[in-house]
Order: C-alpha cells, then sequence, then structure tokens
C-alpha cells in the first residue's frame, strides 16, 4: 500500500491513540491537493502501519497532477477525474473530501445520497442554513459524517480538556488569538472557526454577550481587534483577537477554584517545540507535554491532531465512538458563533461610523 518508509513515532505520551475500528474501511478520496498529500495521506499511511484495517482504494481529482502526487503514496487505488466516476466504481466505504466551497457541499449531498460516511474539510459551505439542511439530510440517511476540525483532537488540546473537566468551582476562562501583521478582509472568518470550536468542545454550547471591535488603526482595512464575552455551562469566556499584534501568540487560560491551568501555542517559527500545557495547584506546578527533546512533541503531524483526527473519524464513520468528532451539526453550531460575531462586529462599526 504505501511506497515509503514512516520513521515517526505513532502515538504521544499526552494522548495515546484509540484502538483500531473493529472492521476494514475502503476509503475514496475527492481532492488530492496539498490538504491531502501534506497532512491526510501521512495520517492514514501512520494508522495503516500499526494495524488499522484500511486502505485508500480511490483518488479523485480533476488534476493529473494531483492525481499523480496521491497515486506515488497509494500506488494501487484507482483514480478518477470526477467524483461520478469514483461512485460508479463503487468499493468505497467511505470518502474524505478536501475540496473549497462550493464544491465541498456538492460533494457531501452526494455522499449522502450514495450511502457512503465521509470526513470533509472546512469550509464546508459558508451558509448555516445550508449545513443545517446537510446535517438533517445525513441524519435522516443514516449516514456518518464528520468535519475537519483538527484542534480538538490535538494532544495538548485533550490534555487542556482533561484538566479542565476535573476543575471545581466557577470556572473563568481567557483566550488570546494574536497574529503578526493580518490584514486580509476574510481574515476574522477564517481564525474564528478553530478557537471557537475549541472552546464548544471544552466547555458546551457558548452564548455570546457582547463583541467589541477595535476601530481600524490608520491605513489598514480591518478592526484592529475584536473582544468577545461568552458565557457557557462549564464557564465564562473573554476571547481576545488581534491581527496585528507583532507577534503569534494563540494561548487558553482557565482559572477555578484554587487551580488553573494554561495552553499556550508557540509562534510558527517555533512550532517544532511543541505547545506548552501547564497545570498549577495550591502547592505545584505540573508541566503536562513532554519535552522538546522527546520526539513525539516535535512531530508536526502529531501535535496538529491529524493522526489523532484521523483515527477519531475513522472509527465514527464505521459507527464506533470517534472521541470528539466535529459533526456537521456542530460545524453547523461553531459556523453560527462565527455569523453572530461578525453580524456584531458590523453592527458596531456601521454604528461607530455614524
Amino acid at each position: 500500500m504505501l511506497d515509503h518508509p514512516l520513521p515517526h513515532p505513532v502515538s504521544h505520551p499526552v494522548a495515546p491513540l484509540p484502538p483500531p475500528c473493529r472492521r476494514p474501511l475502503s476509503l475514496g478520496v475527492v481532492g488530492c491537493g496539498r490538504m491531502f498529500q501534506r497532512c491526510h495521506a501521512p495520517a492514514l499511511a501512520r494508522l495503516a502501519t500499526i494495524g488499522w484495517p484500511l486502505e485508500v482504494a480511490a483518488l479523485c481529482d480533476p488534476s493529473p497532477a494531483a492525481r499523480a502526487a496521491a497515486g506515488a503514496i497509494f500506488p494501487d487505488a484507482t483514480g478518477h477525474a470526477a467524483l461520478d466516476g469514483l461512485l460508479a466504481g463503487g468499493g468505497c466505504d467511505a470518502a474524505l473530501v478536501q475540496l473549497w466551497s462550493p464544491h465541498a457541499a456538492q460533494a457531501a449531498r452526494s455522499l449522502i445520497a450514495a450511502g457512503i460516511p465521509f470526513l470533509v474539510e472546512k469550509p464546508l459551505t459558508h451558509s448555516v442554513p445550508e449545513l443545517e439542511a446537510l446535517a438533517d439530510a445525513a441524519t435522516a440517511a443514516g449516514v456518518p459524517a464528520a468535519v475537519g476540525y483538527n484542534r480538538r483532537f490535538q494532544p495538548a488540546a485533550a490534555g487542556f480538556r482533561a484538566v479542565v473537566e476535573g476543575m471545581r468551582g466557577r470556572r473563568r476562562f481567557t483566550v488570546r488569538f494574536l497574529r503578526e501583521r493580518r490584514d486580509e478582509p476574510i481574515f476574522y472568518e477564517d481564525v474564528l472557526g478553530h478557537p471557537l470550536d475549541f472552546l464548544r468542545s471544552v466547555v458546551g454550547e457558548l452564548a455570546v454577550r457582547t463583541v467589541e471591535p477595535l476601530p481600524a488603526e490608520a491605513g489598514r482595512s480591518i478592526p484592529a481587534g475584536v473582544r468577545i464575552a461568552a458565557t457557557a455551562t462549564g464557564g465564562d469566556i473573554d476571547f481576545e483577537v488581534l491581527p496585528a499584534a507583532g507577534r503569534n501568540l494563540e494561548s487558553y487560560e482557565c482559572n477555578a477554584d484554587r487551580e488553573s491551568v494554561r495552553l499556550v501555542y508557540h509562534p510558527l517559527e517555533r512550532v517544532a517545540e511543541g505547545p506548552e500545557l501547564v497545570h498549577w495547584l495550591p502547592d505545584e506546578r505540573r508541566d503536562l507535554m513532554p519535552p522538546p527533546s522527546a520526539e513525539a512533541s516535535r512531530d508536526l503531524l502529531l501535535a496538529q491532531g491529524f493522526v489523532h483526527q484521523m483515527a477519531g473519524v475513522l472509527r465514527h464513520l464505521v459507527g464506533e465512538d470517534g472521541g470528539p468528532v466535529c459533526t456537521l451539526r456542530s460545524a453547523a453550531a461553531s459556523l453560527a458563533l462565527i455569523d453572530t460575531v461578525m453580524t456584531a462586529m458590523h453592527d458596531r462599526m456601521v454604528a461607530h461610523a455614524g
């Protein structure tokens, strides 16, 4: 199945992989571009090396170059230029979809109609009603589906979630998402998805209380930042996003009765050092991530959660417990939160300008 060795580790000391799914899976890949080649294909390959019962049976992409690149990794897979050909060829128990919107939603509808479970990368669609309709259709057809929010599966994130779940008393979260210098119009829609979805997986459904955009700086086209206050069953959240803070940082901190925990993702240029996860108790500091010298902590495919996500999703697609999988319904809730924040930002900016 594979034509290259895989010297990297296939588990992680903070978050072990779940057991393999109990029945074999033949996968069809819809969209064989960079996302698949750099993230999902290596994750599948690693799982196969440790006995997961899977094969990549079909590769679908209109680009001959993309099909050839994916075929070099999975030489036994058949190639197709369009999804209709993959579906007509049969032999696929599940599918992985890596297409841009609106093509992703079109592929999802075809797979639901064919009764084939699937993982689809975001953005599946930018429309909450369309995503809710897809969730309804998948539920009615009995087709398991998942959306690629890999942050839920990252070992450091799993460690953070586990500590938070054990905390007593009302919890208070502080989230900071900083970027060195970003100014593209889609910045906020692009970056809000992962942290908001991750927080939902930790504390439950969020209710946004206030949204305060910061006025745009001279010569820049987007707000200088946004501060969001939200509540959930699992705690209260203060969330700050700054697109031009002069440095890259993503941090999550939770404080409760006599203890706190902080998860910090280092700047992009230092990501190979691994994130920090620290748990403070009254008389003790616990560093929960392995040291930088540990091979697993330097392995980006593990640190970024793609191996764990693939393992969880494959189990979910065959009807087994997949852990914190983001379903179509859950993805619709995250998209609705993004829409709520963006609408509030727009309304506040219009009111300020007036």
